[in-house]
């Protein structure tokens, strides 16, 4: 990941609610500034068999135009078990690939998945 770094590692706490709620607030932030230079992100969560965990699994989600991020580009799910990217989306959480659905899927995840987050930026000056 050379010129690429981790800005912030967004995870769940039963015991720390709000730590969640303030990482997936200042994502938000680093998107709608444009200050951060966002690659995209990678996700590492609980893969179930049923009901039992069987492992972590690996995929990343990155905006459409990950050269040029703004806050209106649309994010995709990359994982590599899919055919194509899909956009990202939610029950009940607004348009798909839009950043409120992003951020929405992003609290989702960490809490019924138990997904770290790694927000994926680019070394200042890169």
């Amino acid at each position: 990941m050379k010129g690429l770094v981790i800005e912030r590692h967004i995870i769940y706490s039963p015991s720390l609610p709000q730590v969640l709620e303030d990482s997936l607030s200042a994502f938000r932030y680093d998107i709608e500034s444009g200050e951060m230079g966002t690659v995209g992100l990678l996700f590492n969560e609980v893969k179930r068999n049923y009901l039992i965990s069987s492992g972590r699994h690996w995929f990343a989600v990155a905006q459409s135009h990950s050269d040029d991020p703004s806050p209106t580009s649309l994010w995709f799910n990359r994982d590599s078990s899919k055919q194509v990217p899909e956009l990202i989306s939610e029950a009940h959480s607004g348009t798909p690939g839009s950043l409120d659905t992003m951020i929405s899927f992003m609290r989702n995840r960490a809490i019924q998945q138990e997904a770290h987050i790694f927000h994926v930026v680019k070394t200042r000056g890169q």
